[in-house]
């Protein structure tokens, strides 16, 4: 089991002794988290106090047209002080 898990079970068992303030002043943790890891306990087991990503499980990948990809490098090459913006304008007529 993870350290931050263990640590986790630790203020839960801390909070049946000494009460729910003295955990989170000892823990540093707000009193709403308290009541939320034990629900997590309750409800999926010490497995469940291991944290989750919250990112999403698949991410985009963007995809670009290799001739816009070229003309942006040329104009970029050209035009250095070009920024973004102006080069989307000048992209448009691509992308029609």
């Amino acid at each position: 089991m993870p350290e931050i898990a263990k640590l986790r079970m630790k203020a839960l068992h801390f909070w049946e002794k000494h009460g729910i303030n003295a955990v989170a002043e000892a823990f540093g943790v707000s009193t709403r988290t308290l009541y939320w890891w034990r629900r997590l306990l309750n409800t999926g087991g010490p497995e469940a106090l291991i944290p989750r990503s919250k990112g999403p499980l698949v991410r985009r990948t963007k995809q670009w047209h290799p001739e816009i990809l070229k003309e942006i490098r040329r104009l970029r090459k050209e035009l250095p002080n070009l920024g973004k913006e102006q080069i989307f304008i000048r992209l448009k007529p691509w992308c029609e």
